[in-house]
């Protein structure tokens, strides 16, 4: 009896984080754009701030209400070169900006 609710609470979990899983996946699918906000990830091992230091060193732009201690979101007009100055991930932000309040300029206006 015990063994068969382990398994049903292991196949509901597995369930639930599927689910879970799929907002997350459609949230950073799209690919960086120069320009738009980015989400920059520094590797968690490194200090608090790196995400921003690597954002500052390639001349991009802070954008966002807080910083998290390891991921910023940014403007800057060429995404790969944070993975280049070290960077662990650089995602498509601008989903992420939208719920955090910022609009692009030309967004503003719109209905």
């Amino acid at each position: 009896m015990l063994s068969r609710l382990r398994s049903v609470l292991l196949g509901f979990a597995v369930v639930i984080m599927g689910f879970a899983a799929l907002p997350v996946s459609l949230l950073f699918s799209a690919r960086p754009v120069a320009g738009a906000p980015v989400l920059v990830v520094a590797p968690p091992w490194g200090a608090a701030g790196d995400a921003a230091q690597i954002v500052q060193t390639e001349r991009g732009r802070l954008i966002g209400p807080v910083q998290a201690s390891f991921a910023v979101l940014a403007l800057v007009d060429d995404p790969a070169r944070l993975s280049r100055a070290g960077a662990w991930a650089v995602l498509d932000g601008r989903r992420i900006a939208r719920l955090c309040g910022f609009a692009m300029p030309a967004e503003r206006n719109l209905p």
